[in-house]
């Protein structure tokens, strides 16, 4: 039977699109189509660009779905609506229809799995793709995460937060953890029969994976808070940190496209004297005069100094987003180009 499912992004605004995904939101297809076509954050940019789909399939294949068969599973088929948005990742399922699985690519510049029980739990998508290509066995190991998740609030957790242990004492923590033992999905346990201890507690758990990215090394909840605290920045997820804004292609693009910018307009500055520029600072055009025309001395020394230059100059931080504009739209000219050929 076909599932609901969604993807999401979270802009670097801060604001979460979400919608429709079709492909019955299957993780072997879905997964796939996202981790070879869409894990790079221009790709996820058209992605999000083209509107909700009611089936994902590789880039650019939207312009070809209304002369070719829909059947064919690598085409893209648009529904004709824009994505909604919203200030929390928490609206990703609460405006939606039942959704029975979502799929999020945050900051960090990775695509997540998420698992719609009561508490909404957050994993990287490619590990589950890893985990389970070769099987069919998802809903088993997402009954598995469901208990690591249950046992860690009832077990652990009371170790670290005193106020959610004086709540736990008002039961029986041995009837607890039994019901949570005998139950396929302990997590409805404690949403149906335990709902203080439930809203306690935030209603998204991350999983942590260990340093080689192969196996769950812990599972981070935390008390609900007002106003809430989006996942990308709990302490445990250091990914906010470090936020790609393009990809290392566009990235390159655009700081080569500066550099050659700086490369003329200062070899045209060192020949006419006295000639001034505000765009670059004066004692940068000194160190560069000293280069004597040398190309890659002169490339060497941008390298150095790159950051200072983009800091003191704002001409050349514009000058950058021009080239990141320049090498985003040259990047998926590329990719078009490279599925027409296949």
């Amino acid at each position: 039977m076909e599932n609901n499912c969604i993807i999401a992004r979270r802009r670097q605004d801060g604001i979460i699109q979400y919608g429709r995904c079709g492909n019955g939101g299957y993780l072997a297809n879905v997964a796939f189509t996202l981790l070879s076509w869409y894990d790079d954050p221009v790709m996820v940019d058209y992605l999000f660009g083209i509107g909700q789909i009611d089936h994902l399939g590789i880039p650019f294949s939207e312009k070809r779905a209304k002369r070719e068969c829909y059947l064919d599973d690598t085409i893209t088929i648009q529904t004709g609506e824009k994505y909604g948005e919203a200030d929390s990742e928490r609206c990703i399922f609460s405006k939606t229809a039942p959704v029975d699985r979502g799929y999020l690519y945050d900051w960090d510049g990775k695509w997540y799995y998420i698992d719609p029980q009561p508490v909404r739990i957050k994993i990287p998508l490619d590990f589950m793709y890893r985990k389970l290509y070769k099987t069919d066995d998802l809903t088993d190991y997402l009954m598995r995460i469901n208990h690591m998740v249950a046992t860690h609030i009832v077990r652990q957790y009371p170790k670290i937060d005193p106020g959610f242990a004086a709540l736990m004492k008002k039961y029986d923590r041995c009837a607890i953890i039994q019901s949570i033992d005998a139950s396929d999905w302990p997590i409805q346990v404690l949403y149906e029969n335990y709902r203080d201890l439930f809203h306690y507690l935030d209603d998204w758990a991350v999983i942590i994976l260990d340093a080689e990215q192969k196996k769950v090394a812990s599972i981070q909840i935390r008390k609900a808070e007002n106003p809430r605290t989006e996942t990308i920045d709990w302490p445990v997820c250091p990914a906010r940190l470090e936020r790609p804004q393009q990809g290392a292609f566009v990235t390159g693009y655009a700081r080569d496209y500066v550099k050659g910018y700086l490369l003329g307009m200062l070899k045209m500055q060192c020949k006419v004297k006295n000639s001034q520029n505000p765009a670059v600072p004066e004692w940068f055009v000194r160190q560069f005069s000293a280069t004597l025309g040398d190309e890659m001395e002169a490339c060497r020394l941008i390298d150095e100094w790159w950051d200072v230059l983009l800091d003191e100059s704002e001409y050349l931080r514009n000058t950058f987003d021009i080239g990141l504009e320049k090498g985003k739209k040259y990047y998926l000219e590329q990719t078009e180009l490279r599925l027409s050929q296949l």
